[in-house]
């Protein structure tokens, strides 16, 4: 692992845990600062402008969301990871609407620990070459602006009747420059924005389908450690029956951190086109909703007819995939009581692979048909709705996948269809 020119806060009221974890972090980064909680760790930051910040969420005085609150109203985008106990779901889903850019549970793993610090180092390089470039292109920018104004000077020395004509194709091909750069710089702010509003959209649902999902593996947690406590209590505590015990909180615990790390690399947008499964995306992206599903009582048919192999954004792809259901369930949901149905199907067509996910919510009206797909466009309540999921769907398989999707309705309700 390499030693990161990086300046750290870890802010923890735990003595042996802060003591600990910072001979751990001074291996990896060049400056290690500590506070014992989140008044003194604020006070560090105004001091110190630390690159990374890493807090525990309960601590006296202050805890960690306040001292997080605070940095955020300084204006400030420090890199924060939050360290949070099982325990605290709800001050851990409080911690993602402040802007934390990751998170760990107790007990620490070591490895986990670096890997995430590793990924916040390149990020942090990466923003500050970014920061560089554009400084050098501005002052590139700024020397091309005076070395127009005296290529006009000269042109007017020579003849005035030049001079007039000259300047006006200058000024028309600046209009017309600067024109396009705003235009293109407008879409790509624009694209960029609604990417994010929509993939938040689909971060609440995850967060739902989340909640959902822990509730068994937490009351099974809570059971085996109510066993230990009773069995401690009536001297029947043996080393075999502790060891059995710790051994299956700790595989509930694995499965609950998996579901972590899937929900995190779901919203980990790929940089490069790969080759994947559609059958393998399709499980993946099911297995996030199941829970919902079973919640709405909605019944789930998925028939795999021919798996394919795409070459493509795998996460992207996995999140049209999560718009259109999510879609589909908000209507079922607002539509009918009883027998609700969704049904996938993934094929094959004249060599190209074929993803149709349908339900029985009654259709989509010809009224609107030919604006579904238009940004901002929603026929669900404004709370409920951003007007964006499917024009994003059709921005990636489209734009970047050079796919097509389109949407028909049959006997029972929509159906939509993608062909990559």
């Amino acid at each position: 692992m390499v030693k990161h020119d990086l300046k750290i806060l870890f802010v923890e009221d735990d003595d042996l845990m802060r003591n600990t974890i910072s001979n751990v972090l001074k291996k990896n980064a060049e400056t290690v600062i500590l506070a014992s909680n989140g008044k003194e760790g604020l006070e560090l930051f105004k001091q110190e402008k630390p690159d990374i910040v890493i807090t525990d969420i309960m601590m006296p005085v202050m805890n960690g969301l306040e001292m997080i609150h605070e940095i955020r109203r300084l204006g400030s985008n420090v890199k924060i990871i939050v360290v949070s106990a099982y325990s605290e779901k709800e001050n851990f889903l409080k911690s993602i609407a402040l802007g934390i850019n990751n998170f760990l549970i107790k007990p620490i793993s070591y490895k986990n620990l670096l890997n995430i610090l590793e990924e916040l180092a390149n990020i942090i390089q990466l923003e500050k070459n970014v920061e560089t470039e554009k400084q050098k292109k501005l002052q590139a920018q700024e020397q091309l602006k005076i070395a127009h104004a005296e290529l006009e000077n000269r042109v007017v020395e020579r003849t005035q009747e030049l001079a007039v004509a000259n300047q006006q194709l200058i000024e028309f091909q600046e209009t017309l420059q600067d024109k396009i750069a705003k235009s293109v710089t407008e879409i790509r702010l624009k694209d960029h924005i609604m990417m994010l509003q929509s993939r938040q959209a689909v971060m609440g649902e995850m967060i739902g389908h989340i909640a959902h999902q822990w509730r068994q593996p937490l009351n099974t947690i809570g059971l085996l450690t109510q066993s230990l406590l009773f069995s401690y209590r009536n001297s029947n505590l043996s080393d075999e029956m502790l060891e059995d015990r710790v051994n299956k909180i700790m595989v509930v615990l694995e499965h609950m951190s998996e579901t972590i790390d899937d929900f995190r690399n779901f919203f980990n947008p790929n940089r490069e086109k790969i080759n994947f499964s559609v059958e393998s995306v399709v499980q993946k992206t099911l297995s996030f909703v199941e829970s919902s599903f079973q919640k709405h009582k909605i019944e789930l048919e998925l028939d795999i007819e021919d798996d394919c192999q795409i070459n493509g954004y795998e996460n992207e792809y996995s999140q049209v995939l999560m718009n259109l259901l999510i879609n589909a369930k908000d209507a079922l949901v607002d539509k009918i009581e009883n027998n609700r149905k969704i049904w996938i199907r993934v094929s094959r067509r004249m060599g190209k692979s074929c993803v149709e996910i349908g339900d029985n919510a009654g259709g989509i009206s010809a009224k609107i048909k030919d604006k579904l797909f238009d940004p901002y466009f929603t026929t669900k309540k404004d709370e409920n709705g951003t007007g964006l999921g499917l024009y994003i769907c059709k921005t990636i398989i489209e734009t970047k996948m050079n796919g097509y999707i389109d949407f028909s309705n049959d006997k029972n309700g929509a159906v939509f269809t993608i062909i990559i």
